[in-house]
């Protein structure tokens, strides 16, 4: 029996795992993940590589950008303004993954995800 993730930094670490195990990452597992911790605070992964992540790679930023817990690794530190946005635009949203799969790049190319391109597609939450 598997146990179900329930902290935030539990479901990043798991759905990073998903990713993996779906085939969705590009072998170089190359991506950005946060969950929202709070209506102020959110985790984010510490490196811009998720294969294997483990919850120790996990920092907790606030919406202003400022690292409370943790460092990044400096090609993460841009990361944390674009997941800070996103969270402040859409404070419904649970959590972002952002990667550069070759299949979510190549629907976003062929503009095959209706909404994709002019924002409005829906977003899943967690």
């Amino acid at each position: 029996m598997t146990t179900q993730p329930t902290s935030p930094g539990e479901r990043v670490v798991a759905a990073a795992h998903h990713l993996f195990d779906t085939g969705v990452m590009s072998r170089s597992g190359h991506a950005d993940l946060s969950a929202r911790l709070d209506e102020q605070r959110f985790v984010l992964t510490t490196t811009g590589i998720v294969r294997g992540l483990r919850p120790d790679q996990l920092a907790t930023v606030d919406l202003d950008g400022a690292v409370l817990d943790d460092t990044l690794a400096p090609e993460n530190a841009e990361v944390v303004a674009m997941h800070a946005v996103v969270c402040r635009a859409r404070p419904n949203l649970g959590g972002i993954v952002h990667t550069h799969s070759p299949l979510a790049t190549a629907f976003a190319l062929l503009r095959l995800v209706p909404g994709l391109m002019d924002g409005t597609a829906g977003a899943a939450t967690w």
